[in-house]
């Protein structure tokens, strides 16, 4: 349940800030292209929140074979002292 209410709160937020967005650019949309572009940019505050639904775009990368797989995002190898010790301050 907590998902679906924190899917809710950003999608109104989301057509919140959409909203915010189209009232700033109303007033120049109108006065460079006319009121039709400018009723035009209402149509984007019910696709704001739409946009969140559209799963994100991830890619697959492949490592060259024969180097070995070590650093920060490989969770089998071992802690060095410096990264153990903690940020420095």
């Amino acid at each position: 349940m907590s998902d679906l209410l924190l899917l809710a709160l950003t999608m109104n937020l989301a057509a919140a800030v959409a909203a915010a967005v189209v009232l700033a650019l109303r007033a120049p949309s109108r006065r460079l292209f006319g009121p039709q572009v400018a009723y035009g940019l209402w149509a984007l505050v019910p696709l704001a929140p739409l946009g969140l639904l559209v799963p994100a775009r991830t890619m697959r990368v492949a490592a060259p074979a024969g180097l070995p797989l070590v650093g920060i995002f490989d969770a089998t190898a071992p802690a060095t002292a410096a990264a153990a010790a903690g940020p420095d301050l």
